[in-house]
């Protein structure tokens, strides 16, 4: 893998998810609250990124299992994380679309 690009591919990934934070939250009828859980994804990715960015080597094996696990592995992962169609109508449908292509991508270079 090369570390790099997953850092980048995260950032993007990251990217999407804040823009679709934003854009809803100044929408009548929502809190901050209710995004509680992205910001919380938002922020370990950040550190995964720089994680990745700062290591001059391949992940650890044990860095792998980690961060592989909580992102596209079992109940809670990251690959769960989708936005509200019935709530947000077509804005999450189009954004879950364009995350769950970043989520596609960003798998593919993890297990390059």
């Amino acid at each position: 893998m090369n570390n790099i690009k997953f850092a980048c591919q995260l950032r993007r990934v990251v990217d999407e998810i804040e823009q679709f934070v934003r854009a809803s939250v100044s929408t009548p009828g929502n809190d901050h609250g209710t995004f509680s859980f992205l910001e919380a994804w938002c922020k370990k990715l950040t550190e995964w990124a720089e994680l990745a960015e700062d290591q001059n080597s391949p992940l650890t094996p044990r860095q792998r299992e980690t961060i592989g696990s909580n992102l596209f592995r079992g109940m809670g992962s990251f690959t769960d994380v989708s936005f509200d169609t019935r709530k947000f109508g077509d804005r999450a449908k189009a954004a879950n679309e364009r995350l769950g292509k970043l989520v596609d991508e960003l798998y593919s270079i993890f297990n390059e």
